[in-house]
C-alpha cells in the first residue's frame, strides 16, 4: 500500500497506471471529494486508513445449517456483506453425512449455505460469488446441474476447485459471498 498525506489507502497495484506526478501532495486534500480530484485520480477508491476500535464484524448463526466444526463461524457480516464459511452436505439436526449420490450431497450443502445467508439477512438473490470445492471435478456436470436449479434463475461468479480431501470426508462443500438485503 502507498500511504498518503491524508489519512487514507491507495492500492500499489495503482501506481503503475498514474503518473509520477498524479501523487502531488495538493491532491490529497481534495481527496474525500471526488469531483474535486484531478481527472486522473478520480477513479481511484479512497479507504479509510484506521479502522474503529469496535469488533468490525457480526457474527451470524443459525439451527437451521450445521454448528461450526471447528473454531470458526456459519458466517460474518461486515458493511452490509455476508462472508458465508464452507457448507458441506449434512443434515443440521443429527450433524450426519446425508446419504445418496453427489446430487444429495449438493442439495443438502446448497440448502444449508442458503439457510445461513437468509439468517444473515440475505437470499438466494443476494448471493454475488460462490466457491465450489469437490473431490472429483468428473462429478462437474451432474454438480452444475443441480447448482444450476437450485440457484436459478440467478447466476453469481463462481470458482469450482478439485481436493484432495474436504472435511470429515465429504464430496462437495460450498461457500459464498453475498450482500445483505436492504
Amino acid at each position: 500500500m502507498l500511504f498518503t498525506r491524508f489519512p487514507c489507502r491507495v492500492s500499489s497495484s495503482l501506481r503503475p497506471v498514474l503518473s509520477h506526478d498524479a501523487f502531488h501532495p495538493h491532491h490529497f486534500a481534495l481527496a474525500p471529494r471526488p469531483h474535486l480530484r484531478p481527472a486522473s485520480l478520480r477513479h481511484i477508491s479512497f479507504t479509510p486508513a484506521i479502522m474503529s476500535s469496535a469488533t468490525p464484524y457480526q457474527i451470524v448463526s443459525t439451527d437451521k445449517a450445521p454448528a461450526a466444526i471447528g473454531a470458526y463461524s456459519q458466517a460474518t457480516v461486515h458493511n452490509g456483506v455476508i462472508y458465508c464459511s464452507g457448507s458441506v452436505p449434512f443434515d443440521p439436526k443429527t450433524m450426519e453425512l446425508v446419504k445418496g449420490e453427489i446430487e444429495a450431497e449438493v442439495t443438502q450443502a446448497m440448502q444449508n449455505m442458503l439457510a445461513i445467508v437468509a439468517a444473515a439477512g440475505g437470499d438466494k438473490g443476494s448471493i454475488l460469488k460462490t466457491t465450489v470445492f469437490v473431490k472429483d471435478i468428473g462429478l462437474f456436470g451432474r454438480i452444475n446441474a443441480v447448482y444450476e436449479q437450485i440457484l436459478s434463475p440467478y447466476k453469481p461468479a463462481r470458482s469450482l476447485v478439485e481436493a484432495a480431501r474436504l472435511p470429515r470426508d465429504v464430496n462437495f462443500e460450498i461457500e459464498c459471498i453475498a450482500a445483505v438485503k436492504a
